[in-house]
C-alpha cells in the first residue's frame, strides 16, 4: 500500500521551485540559459551632457507634437498647424514612442547627468523669478523656508553617478572596470564553465553560435560582420580568466590565486545560472524538471 504524503502541497510547490534556483544546467536548458546570458548584454553608457541632452528631448518633444508626414510637405518644412487628424495608429503610437523616449531621457539627464547644481542662494532666486509665472501653482514661499532648513552633505555629490553597466535587465552600480565596455567576456567566461559543468561537448562553438544569433559585437578584435567562432571565444575565455588571476595575485598573493579564482568561477556561474531558472520560474515557462528536480530532455552529453 503507497505511503500517504501529509506534506502540504504548497511546502511541496515552494521546495520544488526552490531546487530550480540551483547553480547547475541539465541538457534542455542549454540553449534557453545561453539565450538568457546573451540576449541582454550590458554596456557602460556613455556620458550625458546638459546642453546635448536637452536638445536631444528639444527635438523629440517638438516632433511628436508637430512632426508631420515628410511626404505630405515634400521634404520641406511644415507649418505647426497641420492637423494630425489623419493620422494612422501607427503614426500615433510613433508620436507617443517619441514623448515616452523624451520623458526617460530628461528623467536620466536628471539622474545622471553631468552637471552640476548650483548654490542655495541662486536657486532661491531662480524660484522668487518664476514664482508668479511657472511656478504659479506651487507653494514657492513654502519651497524657500524648506532650503532654509535643510542642508545639502558634502559627500550628496558622490551618491550622483550612472551605473557602469547597464541593459535591459540589469543595471550595476559602482565604477567597475573602465576600460571594459560591456560584461561580453564574463558572460563568455560563465557560459564555458556552467556548459562544462553540465558536461556538454564542443562548447566553444556552442557559446560562439549562441553569440552570433543574437548578435553580439566582437569589440575591437572581433568585428560583428566577421560573426564569432569557436577561437574569439577561446580567447575571450584566456583573457579573462589571465585578468581574474593578476587580480588575485594583486589581492591575495601569488599561493592563493588558484584558489580565489575556483572561488570566483563558482559564484558566477552559481549567480548566473540561478538568475537563469528564477528568471525562468517567475515566467511561468521553466524547463520541466524530472521527480529528482533535473530538466527533462535528452540527458547532457559527457566531455568538453
Amino acid at each position: 500500500m503507497p505511503q500517504k504524503n501529509n506534506e502540504d502541497p504548497s511546502q511541496q510547490a515552494r521546495a520544488t521551485a526552490f531546487s530550480a534556483l540551483s547553480g547547475e544546467l541539465a541538457g534542455a536548458e542549454i540553449g534557453g540559459f545561453l539565450s538568457f546570458l546573451f540576449g541582454h548584454v550590458a554596456y557602460r553608457p556613455d556620458v550625458l551632457l546638459l546642453r546635448e541632452t536637452a536638445a536631444a528631448v528639444r527635438f523629440l518633444q517638438t516632433l511628436a507634437w508637430n512632426g508631420v508626414p515628410a511626404e505630405l510637405i515634400g521634404g520641406q518644412r511644415g507649418s505647426a498647424d497641420d492637423t494630425r487628424s489623419d493620422d494612422s495608429e501607427e503614426t500615433r503610437e510613433g508620436r507617443r514612442l517619441l514623448q515616452r523616449l523624451a520623458q526617460v531621457i530628461w528623467g536620466n539627464l536628471f539622474q545622471y547627468g553631468d552637471f552640476r547644481g548650483c548654490g542655495e542662494q541662486k536657486a532661491k532666486a531662480f524660484l522668487q523669478r518664476h514664482s508668479k509665472t511657472y511656478l504659479v501653482s506651487l507653494d514657492v514661499t513654502r519651497a524657500l523656508e524648506v532650503i532654509e532648513e535643510l542642508e545639502i552633505p558634502a559627500d550628496a555629490g558622490q551618491h550622483i553617478r550612472p551605473p557602469h553597466l547597464m541593459s535591459l535587465t540589469m543595471s550595476a552600480q559602482g565604477q567597475g572596470n573602465p576600460r571594459l565596455g560591456d560584461d561580453v567576456s564574463e558572460r563568455i567566461y560563465t557560459a564555458y564553465h556552467a556548459l562544462k559543468r553540465a558536461r556538454v561537448k564542443k562548447i566553444r562553438p556552442r557559446i560562439a553560435e549562441a553569440l552570433s544569433q543574437e548578435g553580439v559585437s566582437g569589440g575591437r578584435r572581433r568585428s560583428k560582420a566577421r560573426g564569432w567562432d569557436w577561437s574569439g571565444v577561446h580567447d575571450r575565455i584566456k583573457r579573462y580568466d589571465r585578468g581574474l588571476r593578476q587580480r588575485f595575485e594583486k589581492e591575495a598573493g601569488k599561493n592563493n590565486v588558484a584558489e580565489k579564482v575556483r572561488e570566483w568561477r563558482e559564484h558566477l556561474v552559481y549567480r548566473w545560472v540561478s538568475q537563469f531558472h528564477l528568471q525562468q520560474q517567475l515566467s511561468g515557462n521553466p524547463a520541466p524538471r524530472d521527480a529528482k528536480g533535473s530538466a527533462s530532455g535528452k540527458p547532457a552529453s559527457s566531455g568538453i
